[in-house]
């Protein structure tokens, strides 16, 4: 396991459940340490470890360390935080695991929404459905194909539940409704959108 460390002296008290936000290790950042195991911190001698006695976030440009060990550290004690890295770690003796080395691959920019992708503003109700139907700039007779899988987000005024219907990437038949209200963030991710109405 390889590690980056970082010392220094507690400017307050850590009282248990209390925080401590310490800098990277020079030359390090959060990517440094995503994904890792095994960290810890070494507090007037007593060494506290993941998830037993300590708990760590990482931020842009700080680990937040939060003390679970039950006591305080107290302010003026001098401190060894050491941050595990991605690679070869101790998987503290769980049974049937074997370590492999991470693969990161950059998959890019998320695609920008298209507020009219697969229908544009148009009147609407639940008897008659879309008055234009899926008419959007993604749609072709009646039927919304998207570029890559996404989840559906739509507004509308009134109260209704919306229903969408439609295909996920491999064409199995996918349905989501929203809550009673006037808008949507669905979590499905539709390539296909065949029927937008609402109830």
């Amino acid at each position: 396991m390889t590690s980056k460390v970082k010392t220094g002296i507690l400017a307050a008290d850590v009282v248990n459940g209390g925080t401590v936000a310490i800098d990277y290790p020079r030359g390090t950042n959060l990517g440094d340490f995503y994904g890792a195991i095994g960290h810890s911190i070494m507090v007037t001698g007593t060494l506290y470890t993941v998830p037993k006695a300590i708990s760590i976030s990482f931020g842009a440009t700080q680990a937040t360390v939060t003390n679970n060990s039950g006591g305080t550290w107290p302010a003026g004690a001098l401190y060894r935080l050491e941050l595990a890295q991605p690679g070869n770690q101790s998987f503290l003796g769980l049974k049937r695991t074997y370590p492999v080395t991470p693969l990161w691959c950059n998959l890019g920019a998320p695609k920008t929404a298209d507020a009219d992708g697969i229908v544009a503003s148009q009147a609407i109700t639940a008897a008659g459905g879309l008055a234009t139907g899926i008419s959007g700039a993604l749609a072709a007779n009646g039927i919304a194909v998207l570029d890559v899988p996404r989840n559906i987000v739509a507004a509308w005024t009134g109260t209704a539940v919306l229903t969408v219907t439609g295909e996920d990437e491999y064409g199995v038949a996918m349905v989501e409704k929203s809550a009673s209200g006037a808008n949507f963030a669905g979590k499905k991710a539709f390539k296909k959108v065949t029927v937008s109405r609402p109830t």
